[in-house]
């Protein structure tokens, strides 16, 4: 981490003095290599605001544009501090106590980190930009100098970019996350394996614009398959299973393991989703992210067999059961990551 400091010697609506002693006038912008920037130069230019008032005014520290950053600086953070004249520590500059100004140098734009509050910015371009404080804090007569440093920026992943997960949100395939566990679980078959955390069901509208798909349980609606796993874990096999001829019973081509194994998420990973198990269907039932889902008052299959002619399901309202295979129930992929 490297650090510079640009100094005011006057007031701060007045003219300004650089370390060598250089006097320009305020607004002109001043210069000076630091940080990630290396040999480059770096342009700062502070900005202030007059507030009248009867009998006087003030000036107040108002943002400032910093320029000429380099590609060098990009994937940096870059903090801008302001300090008085008579000790290191920062002033507070806006939301009454919020004393660090925080960018994102992103490849070609810059950006406050998420939750930021207090503070506007505009990219001016792919190396300069300029900070506004809503409600500046900092007089212009207590502002001695500008500390400018970088750091490489942390990015904090969102669940569907591969960060952790909480029931409700958005999963890596465009689903809504239905069941987290902090010790992994195994779906056989799929990506994740033996390192499994959650689960995503599909979002509403993924069957062909429609809300879900009503289809039979299998196209084969007379013979029993080997899809009789009922526990979490168990889906994707059974799913695999119903795709699969074995002994009586004839691979699906056009029911409810099918059309699952068909979907693709909004991340390419058609063969990723599949039916749940009954008890992987159970656990959507209960989750408190099942209102997002845009679920049918209807039955739902599972991938879990039972005899030659039923299988298991439910109502996402009431307790599962069987119903014949026959039956144009609805269908919900979902995926374990």
């Amino acid at each position: 981490m490297v650090s510079a400091f640009f100094l005011f010697k006057s007031t701060f609506a007045a003219n300004i003095t650089l370390n060598n002693g250089q006097t320009v006038e305020y607004g002109q912008g001043v210069s000076q290599a630091t940080a990630c920037s290396g040999g480059a130069s770096i342009t700062i230019t502070p900005t202030d605001a007059f507030n009248n008032a009867s009998g006087g005014g003030s000036f107040t520290f108002n943002g400032f544009t910093v320029s000429n950053v380099p590609t060098s600086c990009q994937g940096d953070t870059l903090q801008i501090n302001a300090y008085n004249a008579t000790n290191n520590s920062a002033l507070s500059l806006y939301q009454t106590t919020s004393s660090d100004v925080k960018v994102m140098d992103g490849s070609g734009s810059f950006s406050l980190p998420s939750g930021t509050i207090g503070l506007s910015l505009i990219s001016l371009s792919a190396t300069s930009f300029s900070v506004s404080f809503t409600n500046p804090v900092a007089g212009g007569s207590t502002v001695y100098k500008l500390g400018i440093q970088s750091y490489p920026s942390v990015v904090v992943l969102t669940c569907a970019q591969g960060g952790t997960c909480n029931v409700g949100d958005t999963g890596p395939g465009g689903g809504i996350v239905y069941y987290t566990s902090v010790s992994a679980f195994t779906e056989t078959g799929a990506t994740c394996s033996a390192n499994c955390h959650y689960l995503e069901y599909a979002p509403s509208g993924w069957y062909s614009g429609n809300t879900d798909g009503q289809v039979w349980w299998s196209s084969d609606a007379t013979h029993l398959s080997t899809a009789t796993g009922t526990a979490l874990g168990t889906g994707f096999g059974n799913t695999t299973a119903m795709l699969t001829s074995s002994g009586s019973y004839v691979g699906d081509t056009n029911g409810a393991a099918y059309i699952s194994h068909q979907y693709a998420g909004n991340d390419s990973s058609a063969g990723q989703w599949f039916l749940p198990s009954i008890d992987e269907l159970i656990l959507l039932a209960n989750s408190s992210a099942k209102s997002a889902g845009g679920f049918a008052n209807n039955w739902y299959w599972s991938s879990s067999d039972s005899s030659n002619l039923s299988a298991q399901g439910e109502n996402l309202l009431y307790p599962n059961g069987t119903q014949g295979k026959t039956y144009n129930g609805y269908v919900r992929p979902v995926r374990a990551f």
